[in-house]
């Protein structure tokens, strides 16, 4: 028989006590189920309390980091800015445009943008609301050049030095003045004279002013067309269009959800439906911003569980009868109701064809040319327009807009070059003038049945 093979004796060898504690836990591990490694959690949906803060944060009016369809209008201003300082030498551009269509806005943008403003020496900028007289803005802008309080004593001696300190630099300086049509005085001098600095020899200025009026330098300023060094370049801002105004709501909503753009607080609908409201009007971002900002309180109301049953907006009630955490039309349309008038959701929406040119505006137009024609002039009173318009909406059953809404439609018409206005402190006595004869504005507003009906009609007694 073989002989049997000798077993050994199986080794033994002595364990540290770390080791026999990771041999333990080895041990359990195979006796327990397998336990999967966490994954990486999803992104915390925020609450909806959290995401309506968010989101009224992102309806803000302040100016964006990236203004959206104002691409081309931005890209010339700093071409504007950029040439001139790279060749040192002087201009001036004239700005124009209806309230809240991103004038300002681009303005900032393009100044604190380091590529467009290293090379300039100085920039200053002044809102013209904050003169008392014309005159005064020698002095503001005298201060903010560095000078004493004796060479800005007066309007002559910070004129003195502001013309001497312009030709007398060897750097470029930009002036920017907001609002400069309430610098209009009797005999238009200031503004001729401001324009008039970069005619000046060895002029180092840079003269960007922003007003409402679209023709302030051909109407109120013809002399500079006999000057063309002092005539500015004119950049016009034309009001945001629907899909501008929708592209606009949109970022500020995407910006506000922070990746959770399937979890929304307001409707696609909506949006689209304000900015089309607000476009046939005004075309005002600021005022379409608002509007949803308000929609989404309407919303947040609702959703604390309002017992009242009403949410309270100055003068203004919404019914919430319907519990929604979502924004919709009905939300939309509550708020232009209660705090901008029936006109954005009754017959003051414009057609597609009719973008161009709102009712609202041509009724504002055709008002003051029946005004005119009754007066035997081409100037009217502001309160008297309002009157007129008032009547004649009225009378043909059309929503009228309220007396701030009415300001800024005569804003509207005047950027558009149909009308004149002359300001005043009190708003009443203000002056609109028509700047169109009046046989081609009746040709162009007898194409609409309404319209024609209401230039046959007349003002009723």
């Amino acid at each position: 028989s073989s002989p049997k093979r000798a077993i050994s004796a199986p080794k033994t060898e002595v364990t540290s006590p770390n080791k026999k504690k990771k041999q333990d836990n080895e041990e359990n591990e195979e006796n327990t189920p397998p336990v999967r490694s966490p994954k990486k959690s999803p992104k915390k949906v925020p609450q909806f309390g959290t995401r309506v803060v968010l989101l009224k944060n992102a309806l803000h009016n302040a100016a964006p980091k990236r203004l959206i369809g104002r691409e081309s209008e931005l890209k010339e201003i700093e071409d504007f800015i950029e040439d001139l300082v790279e060749t040192k030498k002087s201009g001036s551009l004239y700005i124009s445009g209806a309230p809240g269509t991103g004038k300002s806005a681009c303005l900032s943008q393009a100044l604190s943008d380091p590529k467009v403003t290293s090379k300039l020496a100085q920039s200053i900028s002044i809102n013209c609301m904050s003169v008392r007289t014309a005159s005064q803005i020698y002095q503001q802008i005298a201060t903010e050049m560095g000078a004493n309080s004796k060479e800005s004593k007066s309007a002559r001696t910070a004129l003195k030095f502001i013309e001497n300190d312009l030709t007398t630099r060897e750097s470029m300086i930009l002036l920017l003045l907001d609002e400069m049509d309430q610098l209009d005085s009797r005999n238009h001098e200031v503004l001729y004279t401001m324009f008039g600095w970069s005619a000046l020899p060895n002029s180092k200025v840079i003269l960007i002013g922003i007003a409402n009026s679209l023709d302030l330098t051909d109407r109120i300023l013809p002399r500079l067309q006999a000057r063309l060094e002092c005539k500015p370049k004119l950049l016009n801002f034309k009001p945001y269009s629907k899909d501008q105004l929708a592209n606009i709501l949109q970022a500020r909503i995407s910006k506000a959800s922070r990746g959770h753009d399937d979890i929304k607080v307001v409707d696609a609908m909506a949006v689209q439906f304000c900015a089309r409201k607000i476009a046939a009007t005004s075309g005002d971002a600021r005022k379409a911003l608002d509007v949803c900002r308000r929609a989404v309180e309407l919303v947040e109301t609702n959703s604390l569980g309002n017992t009242a049953g009403e949410f309270l907006t100055g003068n203004t009630k919404f019914l919430l009868s319907e519990s929604t955490t979502k924004v919709g039309i009905r939300q939309i349309s509550s708020v232009m109701d209660g705090v901008y008038g029936n006109v954005y959701s009754s017959h003051g929406g414009a057609t597609e064809a009719d973008d161009a040119f709102p009712l609202q505006q041509k009724l504002v137009v055709c008002s003051l040319l029946l005004l005119c024609k009754k007066t035997k002039s081409y100037e009217a009173p502001l309160g008297k327009l309002r009157e007129t318009y008032t009547t004649i909406c009225k009378d043909r059953q059309v929503s009228a807009v309220s007396q701030s809404e009415f300001h800024s439609l005569c804003d509207l018409v005047e950027a558009r070059g149909l009308v004149s206005l002359r300001r005043h402190k009190q708003p009443r006595l203000a002056k609109i003038k028509l700047n169109v004869d009046e046989k081609e504005i009746e040709f162009a507003l007898k194409g609409k049945a309404l319209l024609s009906s209401i230039l046959q009609r007349g003002i009723s007694k």
